[in-house]
């Protein structure tokens, strides 16, 4: 049986769905840049995008897994403070293409793109935004729904997990084109 992305419920708890993006300045940027397809066009995005498409041909899990690790390889980690000169900043891919380097959204928003760019539905993808509960730090991850499964694509992890195997990660909300999901405690 297959089920849509909304139906599921990432990491347990109570959902609520939205899709005003009012509240979300920073990802409602970023959601901008995504859907203008003129963005793409840069020359820091081409690469990525030939190799992005060449990737449609094999099954989503396998486009899903060689986005997650070419992706964590090619960027190293820099914290928004060190990178940007702000505490929080949300980088379009473009952005994190010119800099080289990114903190956790970067790379969710970065596997999104290439996500889209490589056939994967958008719909199925959401930037998921937490606290890892074992050090309280707020982390953002790739979440995508595959036919009946549920993927997680972390920066801080060298491989691809099931979302039913993450046990130190609270969801707080996830966000895609069209809607945010807030979740709270059952």
């Amino acid at each position: 049986m297959t089920t849509e992305f909304e139906d599921l419920n990432v990491i347990g708890g109570v959902k609520l769905v939205s899709t005003d993006f009012s509240r979300w300045k920073k990802w409602d940027r970023v959601r901008l840049i995504l859907e203008d397809k003129d963005s793409y066009n840069a020359a820091t995005l081409t690469k990525w995008l030939r190799w992005a498409e060449g990737l449609r041909k094999l099954p989503a899990r396998e486009r899903l897994i060689a986005i997650h690790g070419r992706v964590n390889k090619s960027f190293p980690y820099m914290t928004d403070r060190r990178l940007w000169g702000k505490s929080d900043y949300w980088e379009a891919p473009v952005e994190m293409a010119r800099k080289r380097a990114s903190d956790c959204e970067g790379y969710a928003i970065f596997k999104f793109f290439l996500g889209l760019a490589a056939g994967i539905r958008e719909k199925d993808m959401a930037v998921l935004v937490g606290q890892i509960t074992s050090t309280r730090e707020f982390h953002a991850i790739l979440t995508v729904h595959d036919g009946d499964r549920a993927y997680i694509l972390d920066n801080r992890k060298r491989y691809m997990i099931d979302i039913a195997t993450e046990r130190d990660f609270r969801a707080m909300y996830s966000l895609n084109l069209g809607d945010i999901w807030f979740y709270g405690q059952k």
